[in-house]
């Protein structure tokens, strides 16, 4: 229509300016709001910091009780209806069916395993 001179230039520009800029709006929301949540997660329930990172687990093939603490972010009163809760929620985000790897999810079935063991 601003070709024609049906409409002035500007509001042709703004116009055509208006889903681009809706787009990267609510594409900024929606990350920000991702994070804010997973931070969330990370600190909430478990009393952790958000920015802990699990420890490498030994060399050996062996996971240590607090290796498997720390990779599934829980402390050491853990009941075993915890481990699975936590168990279960990681695995939701790391599956390699859902965008996570082989290795991710082999460490959270470890930890799961250890932990579990009676």
């Amino acid at each position: 229509m601003s070709l024609t001179g049906r409409v002035h230039w500007i509001a042709g520009l703004i116009g055509g300016a208006l889903p681009f800029v809706r787009q990267y709006i609510l594409n900024h929301v929606y990350h920000r709001l991702n994070q804010q949540r997973g931070d969330n997660e990370q600190s909430g329930k478990n009393g952790q910091s958000a920015n802990h990172t699990p420890p490498p687990t030994s060399s050996n093939g062996n996971m240590s009780r607090n290796e498997a603490l720390a990779i599934l972010g829980l402390k050491e009163t853990a009941s075993e209806d915890d481990i699975i809760q936590a168990h279960r929620q990681l695995m939701q985000k790391l599956h390699p069916d859902r965008g996570g790897n082989d290795y991710l999810a082999s460490q959270l079935n470890a930890a799961k395993e250890t932990l579990l063991k009676r």
